[in-house]
């Protein structure tokens, strides 16, 4: 029992075939880390190409076609798809290029009073998986149990993350592996945490770790071998990660992927919006907001519209969303067809939305940035993002009427920031206790970049928030549900995936 795999250290390798090595160093881990000798039966695909590991059968540009139409940013996957992978001997360019690909889980300890329930600990309710409150410093790739992904280090970082690895007087070894922590709840007595769920990941980490292990390869030039963090550490370490690993749900997400990579041809602009219901169609959920006094509410039907490329790079979403607003128990009008253009080319995307007002306001256009820049210099300001408008509760779905009314139980794009902050800056005037939005704060943008993500927006201004109560006192902007979905790397669909998140921000007069 628990027989380490044999390792040669002059070739910087372990011993037998890809095939044999991945059979030895994935073998089953057991609750408290056990492991069995047997020889893990691999998935097919797996086999298949670890039998043949130099024929990739994918190409670096069609891997990027694939992530730039599925909206997934490279700086949240390991950096640049055209870039190597790292030398192990802390770079060393005469030493071997990374060879193993690491799986861990992270063996985050709930609290007390919190539980394995699936609709806890597989959505935002669960602060596990706020992409925020990872450790950093810890690995080079984590993938929530949403799937959404964090690179902690790219993959041209030499990085260290198990014994094995750290405990030779050396660093040679440094490099020579990728390390992928899969975030996983734990429960168990006192300091311990032996209990893990079951299932014990997601589908969306599956993927998202099939994604990874495709990206890997690729930039190594080979397929690489997968490994256990548990397995490589026996016998000089004490670890018990990943549990409940399902071999065969990793291999179906790898098949999945695969065939989704090799069909792409040509690198696309992204276009990090909703799933498309046809080639050529383009849909927003439906949604429905009211006030707990039944005073106020607000529908919208969803956007509808088509999607064309006009010119070679660049692609237009042209759609429309019918609107119902009343507040006080009295209607706004009667409903409405508003338009939203997006445009996008292969540095951003340009939302036309002047018609979302009820008042006279046409509201200002927002940009939509995939690879953005962290924001420095005077003015930046940094700290919570909260999230309202689309099927909110608390209130009838539309801003104040200083801002114009602007419906924000829709496909908007907007934010708010705390009044205080809007008076300084000369985005509001109050006159004996009225407030004017300036002319400055109406054509006002407020720039707001997300780091875990690398995604930038610029939006204007449609309300006053967020609030100075509750969990909300503490946060510096409101975003409309479509602004924090794209800064998410979510669609509107993901409603219930979206969390509060930690932003830096400006404003751009």
């Amino acid at each position: 029992m628990n027989t380490p795999c044999p390792f040669d250290t002059n070739q910087m390798g372990f011993s037998g075939t890809p095939v044999q090595q991945a059979q030895c160093l994935l073998r089953f881990v057991k609750r408290v880390g056990n492991v069995d000798d047997t020889p893990a039966t691999l998935p097919q695909i797996l086999t298949t190409l670890l039998s043949d590991p130099l024929t990739l059968g994918v190409t670096k540009s069609q891997l990027r076609a694939h992530l730039q139409k599925q909206g997934i940013a490279e700086s949240t996957v390991g950096g640049p798809v055209t870039d190597r992978v790292c030398h192990a001997d802390s770079d060393n360019p005469s030493a071997p290029l990374a060879r193993y690909f690491m799986i861990h889980d992270t063996s985050s300890k709930l609290k007390a009073n919190e539980t394995f329930d699936p609709a806890f600990i597989n959505t935002a309710a669960w602060s596990g998986n706020s992409l925020s409150s990872l450790k950093r410093g810890k690995t080079h790739i984590y993938i929530t149990r949403l799937g959404q992904t964090l690179t902690d280090n790219s993959y041209l970082t030499p990085f260290r993350a198990t014994q094995f690895e750290l405990k030779p007087p050396h660093t040679r070894f440094r490099g020579l592996f990728l390390h992928h922590e899969l975030v996983q709840p734990r429960k168990g007595p006192g300091g311990t945490d032996p209990d893990s769920p079951d299932p014990g990941f997601t589908p969306e980490q599956y993927a998202g770790l099939a994604l990874q292990y495709v990206i890997a390869s690729v930039r190594r030039g080979n397929w690489m071998v997968p490994a256990f963090h548990c397995v490589l550490d026996l016998h000089v370490g004490d670890h018990d990660d990943p549990q409940r690993f399902d071999l065969a749900a990793w291999g179906n997400a790898l098949d999945q992927t695969l065939i989704a990579v090799r069909t792409q041809r040509n690198a696309a602009p992204s276009m990090a919006m909703e799933v498309m219901a046809a080639p050529n169609d383009f849909r927003t959920p439906a949604g429905r907001s009211k006030t707990k006094d039944g005073k106020g509410g607000s529908t919208t039907t969803g956007l509808q519209g088509s999607i064309r490329e006009p010119a070679p790079g660049v692609t237009v979403i042209d759609a429309v969303e019918t609107i119902t607003a009343f507040r006080d128990g009295r209607s706004l009008g009667a409903a409405r067809a508003v338009r939203q253009v997006r445009t996008t080319n292969t540095e951003k995307t340009v939302v036309e939305q002047a018609d979302y007002c009820w008042g006279r306001r046409s509201l200002p256009n927002a940009e939509l940035v995939e690879a953005g820049q962290a924001l420095t210099g005077s003015g930046v300001f940094e700290g919570k993002a909260t999230f309202f408008g689309k099927g909110d509760t608390e209130d009838e779905g539309t801003g104040g009427p200083v801002f114009g009314t602007v419906q924000t139980d829709s496909s908007v794009f907007g934010i708010s920031l705390k009044k205080a902050r809007m008076l300084d800056l000369g985005l509001l005037t109050d006159k004996n206790g009225v407030l004017k939005l300036s002319d400055k704060g109406a054509r006002a943008i407020v720039e707001v970049f997300f780091p875990d993500t690398g995604r930038l927006v610029r939006l204007p201004l449609v309300d006053i928030g967020p609030a100075n109560t509750g969990p909300a006192k503490t946060a510096v902007a409101d975003l409309t549900v479509a602004a924090t979905a794209f800064l998410q790397r979510f669609t509107e669909k993901d409603i219930r995936k979206l969390d509060n998140i930690v932003v830096q921000a400006r404003v751009i007069a």
